[in-house]
């Protein structure tokens, strides 16, 4: 018996992919993860051997989950027996998960951010064409119940996706804990994780490399959820999704080249969009080459804060706060983000847009399309929201102008409510700024400007307004060397054009 006040061990399941007749001993490991999840008591460990495992995963108790290194959880099938017709090779396909068409694509795109489809030869993702006449080698279509691949199969592996997600839970559990998988290949559809809590609290997702979700890579909606030390990548929406939960955290992740079904940025795509979460901490990440913004908090966060995260080479933002409250964005490094939409201070390193009580503050934003924007519309969809109570200090900027309406620091306001400058709760002070303007084959100077009730050329004016304040100044190149080469960020700016 277990003595008074002492709990027993957790049980340790063992899997290994193809395994027949086990009971989930070492000696005699199941075949399955979903076969293992289903026989372990709560609380047990159950750890995956290396290999493949083709295979949805239902989470109904508390469990940790490690995979061996090797360990990979795909949602696709190998297909085979392909025949000539014309010039495609053809098999009849009925997905295996219900195909829910919806989304916001890119404009100029072919659409195919609604298909949810995916089709890989020797691992390599091939491309989704909306209409069979354009298919040609690496491309594929759907339709009239059939897969057409547009590049010869012939002693080549094929899989095609055939499951909705790797890992869902189910009933809000909680005290789950998933570690060491690679994840490949997920239908999910967007604004959905292949990976998914469930809405269960204190889960958590560590040391995964997950890539080739349809929608979203992680989802994560419970309590407490922390997100920390993946690879999070290719996926067709986003890399991390979520809303509702309070407390998460996202710490120690690589998150990249997100955004490759071609959903449109303004709708939701790149690397990261939080909605309706409270207290969530994002720090000590890096989000880099997203097709839309690197991290992005939309729509009634409260209390979120960013700090010590790399984001870098985004289509959009670097980092976006919008029709949101209370939060801290600190000790960040932003360069080289916003060339994707570099109009009006849209294409900031920072960018709060339509929040209030926010600092912003002691960050390194060098060679964006612009700086740092604050940013005060009217919106239709989520009403009015003031900005009040935004600070922006002690921050280094550096911008060289592309000649779009380029702003160190810019407080812009595109409608006839003047609050965000009259409201006397916003304002800016002992930030750094490197202005470098540029001139272009016709002789015509771009210069890089500040902007407060209007636009302002000069630094004596600029901290005149309490968006300046009166400790800002401007540096020197050898200055700003100093500290960018200390923070390993670029000494001079890879474009100086959109």
């Amino acid at each position: 018996m277990t003595p008074p006040g002492n709990d027993p061990p957790p049980r340790v399941i063992y899997v290994r992919a193809g395994a027949t007749g086990g009971n989930g001993g070492e000696e005699k490991p199941f075949g399955s993860i979903a076969q293992a999840v289903q026989a372990a008591p709560p609380g047990s460990t159950i750890r995956v051997a290396a290999g493949t495992y083709r295979e949805s995963v239902r989470i109904t108790k508390p469990l940790t989950l490690i995979g061996e290194p090797g360990a990979t959880i795909k949602g696709s099938d190998v297909f085979t027996g392909w025949t000539r017709e014309g010039n495609y090779w053809v098999r009849a396909y009925t997905p295996g998960f219900n195909r829910i068409l919806r989304g916001e694509c890119r404009l100029g795109s072919n659409a195919r951010c609604k298909l949810p489809d995916q089709v890989f030869i020797d691992g390599e993702p091939l491309f989704q064409e909306t209409l069979l006449s354009e298919v040609g080698p690496g491309d594929f279509f759907v339709g009239d119940g059939k897969i057409y691949l547009g590049s010869d199969p012939t002693n080549r592996t094929v899989e095609v996706t055939n499951r909705y997600r790797w890992i869902e839970g189910v009933n809000r559990v909680g005290d789950v804990r998933i570690s060491g998988f690679v994840f490949r290949h997920a239908g999910v559809d967007a604004q959905h994780g292949g990976i998914f809590d469930g809405g269960g609290p204190r889960w958590i997702i560590e040391n995964n490399d997950v890539a080739y979700a349809h929608g979203a890579g992680i989802e994560t909606n419970g309590d407490g959820a922390q997100v920390l030390n993946n690879l999070i990548h290719h996926n067709g929406q986003l890399g991390l999704a979520g809303d509702t939960g309070v407390g998460m955290v996202i710490r120690g992740n690589k998150v990249y080249r997100n955004n490759t079904e071609d959903f449109s940025t303004d709708w939701e795509a790149g690397g990261s969009k939080w909605a309706l979460v409270k207290n969530l901490l994002v720090e000590d990440n890096e989000s880099y080459e997203n097709l839309g913004s690197g991290f992005w908090c939309d729509i009634h966060c409260d209390g979120v804060v960013f700090r010590n995260n790399r984001l870098h080479h985004n289509w959009k933002a670097g980092l976006q706060y919008e029709v949101s409250k209370n939060c801290t964005i600190e000790g960040n490094q932003a360069w080289e983000n916003g060339f994707g939409y570099p109009l009006w201070g849209w294409g900031a390193g920072i960018l709060v847009q339509n929040s209030s009580s926010c600092v912003v503050r002691n960050n390194l934003v060098a060679w964006n399309a612009d700086g740092i924007s604050v940013v005060q519309q009217i919106r239709d969809d989520h009403n009015a929201t003031e900005v009040s109570n935004v600070r922006v200090e002690n921050n280094l900027i550096a911008v060289k102008a592309i000649g779009v309406l380029d702003y160190a620091l810019g407080w812009l306001s595109d409608t006839d409510n003047r609050t965000l400058y009259s409201n006397g709760t916003n304002s800016g002070d002992s930030n750094r700024f490197f202005r470098e303007p540029t001139v272009t084959a016709q002789n015509v100077t771009h210069r890089v400007n500040y902007a407060w009730a209007g636009e302002i050329s000069d630094i004596d004016r600029f901290r005149t307004t309490p968006g300046g304040g009166g400790n800002s100044q401007e540096i020197g190149r050898t200055e700003l060397e100093n500290v960018l080469r200390a923070a390993n960020l670029p000494l001079q700016p890879e474009r100086s054009s959109p």
